[in-house]
């Protein structure tokens, strides 16, 4: 094997071990954000009781009742809805931040290998590798909402069950977000496996032109 083939399969091996590392830091700090995530529900809460509370009263008793159901329905669900943005906002916010941070770490290990790949001016340095991948979103703009409180008493219950149905949204949004990332993470790798293993086919470019000449 050449010194070239050497250094490019060592630096391939450096990276595959970075991403391993990367990955599993990224999977502990997910799992520790997941066992405090009642922290992002604090404030939130607060503002949920008050807003249910408040258009509850607001509401009144001089309405038919289907249209009060109606009322009541539409009400509640957008109260439901600007609760789980903000809890979703708060957990996408710290989820990105890990995302972000493990797809650095693969960014900042491939440059070595870009430059070598470029030094040996096979593949031209622009198209050696695409654009990082896209980071991940969490989201839960598809929530069903539970039915709406008919009054005062009823409120705390709704707001247990709509707390429970959210944490448990966000929770499984931050599981597939994560798994997307580690998938592209592993994609990765595969595609700068592919450019080492072309680099080493291909003779370079100045050994072309001697031939030809």
């Amino acid at each position: 094997m050449s010194q070239t083939s050497m250094r490019l399969e060592a630096l391939f091996a450096d990276l595959r071990s970075i991403e391993r590392d990367a990955r599993a830091r990224l999977v502990v700090g997910c799992a520790e954000d997941d066992a405090r995530i009642e922290r992002y529900f604090e404030k939130p809460l607060q503002i949920l009781k008050n807003n249910a509370a408040d258009a509850l009263a607001a509401m009144g008793s001089g309405l038919e009742r289907d249209l009060a159901r109606n009322l009541r329905r539409e009400t509640f669900d957008r109260i439901g809805m600007g609760f789980a943005r903000l809890v979703s906002a708060n957990v996408d916010l710290r989820a990105r931040a890990r995302f972000r941070l493990y797809a650095q770490e693969l960014a900042d290990a491939e440059i070595a290998i870009v430059q070598a790949i470029a030094a040996m001016r096979v593949v031209r340095a622009k198209r050696m590798l695409p654009r990082m991948f896209a980071i991940q979103r969490v989201s839960v703009d598809d929530l069903r909402f539970p039915e709406p409180p008919e009054s005062a008493s009823e409120i705390g219950d709704w707001v247990k069950e709509l707390h429970g149905l959210v944490r448990e949204a966000v929770r499984r949004r931050v599981d597939a977000a994560l798994l997307r990332v580690l998938a592209h993470g592993s994609d990765r790798l595969g595609i700068v496996k592919s450019r080492i293993d072309l680099a080493l086919r291909t003779p370079p470019r100045s050994r072309l032109r001697a031939a030809r000449a």
